[in-house]
């Protein structure tokens, strides 16, 4: 929910968000606090009528908001602030004893884009009467919709936000197998929920939408958008992925290592549930699954490792066997690296007790939700993967601008997310791998 997210690109995962932290005792942080206060008041009034329209209202400084849940006392100063750089506005507050609470808003800028915390607090909600839900998301200490307010626990303690042994790695067979369980824990608790379709998987309308989903997107992302769509298996897949969509419960929507951190040794929380909506189960998973791929991405593209000499050898000019260029050879070979590797040690153990714990919640058989000890199913999942790592790539292309010393870097990013993608697009590589996850059920 409201731990900050990575940087976008190749070491989105591995890297840590620069953070400005403030002592309360050494800064006044109680008399700026009285202050935003006061100009947040103001600034409320003067809430121009076509963004008030949006239901955006300027929200109260985050001590003011723990201060009315009573997670802080009126005379209690914080020891420490610590303020987060996000598309929202994060703040982790530490007081005296040790506890941590994160307060998250939506700010001006990004109410202007379209952004809400309305699907996020209403999964907040319904964790108040689903246990199934509640068991997947930090505490709530407090939830206002109408100022776009939410305040939680933090997961997170350490000084830096979150440290490194906080977050759980997907090819952690323990953790991933945590992470299972939480998530079929909310899909069965909000199987049949009526909620609004979750906007994540709007990636999979791109061949029937282009015009609109690059508009306002930079020229980098607009031109790998039409590349996406002139190559002629990753178009037949979007439109597949589409067909073949189920939705079926409440589905995060956007799984990904910054979104999850973990709770004890055997037990994870999800956070950042603005994407939520009624969706496909299988598409969670293929976040899931994309994940682990991306993580093997990331050490290709590191050097971290140096892999087995199984690369096919992708590279500039060359595609799926259609003739379509990647443009970086870089790229290329780091997204096949990452293909090869995603059913290599230490990447398959991880995936294979993910699916044993979730099928262990949800069940398996025609009346599941979704029964993964099924062909269908698994191809459906599989299908999704690969549809994240094209929604993956185009996000790293709004980070390119194609000028500049890190420019070749970047694009090779993008396309290496894009080469992955391509390496599983086929029907037969897909049928494989899919055939690997259903072995462990059936």
């Amino acid at each position: 929910m409201a731990e900050p997210a990575e940087p976008a690109g190749p070491a989105a995962h591995g890297g840590r968000k620069t953070a400005r932290v403030q002592n309360a005792r050494e800064t006044g942080a109680e008399s700026a606090e009285r202050a935003e206060h006061a100009e947040g008041e103001r600034g409320a009034e003067r809430t121009e009528p076509a963004l008030a329209a949006t239901g955006w209202r300027r929200a109260p400084a985050p001590l003011a908001v723990l201060r009315v849940c009573g997670w802080l006392g009126a005379g209690d100063v914080p020891v420490q602030v610590l303020a987060a750089q996000s598309s929202h506005h994060l703040h982790r507050v530490r007081r005296a004893d040790g506890a941590c609470a994160v307060v998250k808003q939506v700010p001006e800028h990004a109410a202007r884009a379209g952004r809400s915390l309305k699907r996020e607090l209403f999964v907040h909600r319904l964790a108040g009467w689903l246990p199934g839900v509640a068991r997947a998301l930090p505490k709530a200490l407090h939830l206002d919709e109408h100022r776009q307010v939410l305040a939680t626990e933090s997961l997170s303690s350490a000084p830096a936000w979150p440290a490194d042994n906080e977050r759980g790695a997907i090819d952690d067979p323990v953790f991933a197998a945590a992470l299972g369980r939480v998530l079929a824990g909310v899909h069965r608790a909000t199987r049949a929920l009526p909620m609004p379709p979750t906007p994540a998987v709007g990636v999979l309308g791109l061949p029937q939408s282009l015009q609109v989903a690059s508009t306002d997107r930079p020229a980098s992302t607009r031109a790998l958008m039409r590349r996406i769509v002139a190559e002629p298996s990753l178009a037949a897949l979007l439109n597949e992925g589409a067909a073949r969509y189920q939705p079926g419960c409440v589905v995060h929507g956007d799984l990904k290592t910054e979104n999850w951190l973990r709770r004890g040794r055997r037990s994870a929380a999800i956070f950042d549930w603005e994407l939520a909506g009624q969706g496909d189960p299988a598409w969670d998973l293929g976040c899931l699954v994309a994940e682990a791929g991306l993580l093997c991405l990331r050490r290709a593209w590191s050097g971290e490792d140096k892999g087995s000499g199984l690369g096919l050898g992708l590279g500039s000019g060359s595609g799926s066997g259609s003739g379509y260029g990647l443009g970086s050879t870089a790229g290329a070979a780091a997204g096949h690296d990452a293909a090869v590797r995603l059913f290599q040690a230490p990447a398959l153990p991880a995936l294979h007790a993910l699916w044993r714990a979730y099928a262990g919640v949800v069940g398996h058989g025609p009346r599941a939700l979704i029964d993964l000890a099924s062909t269908e199913a698994n191809e459906r999942v599989v299908l999704y993967a690969v549809a994240r790592w094209l929604h993956v790539a185009c996000e790293w292309a709004d980070h390119e601008q194609g000028t500049g010393p890190d420019s070749a870097a970047s694009t090779s990013a993008s396309d290496s997310a894009l080469a992955l993608a391509l390496s599983l697009a086929p029907a037969a590589r897909r049928a494989t791998w899919a055939t690997a996850l259903q072995r462990q059920i059936s």
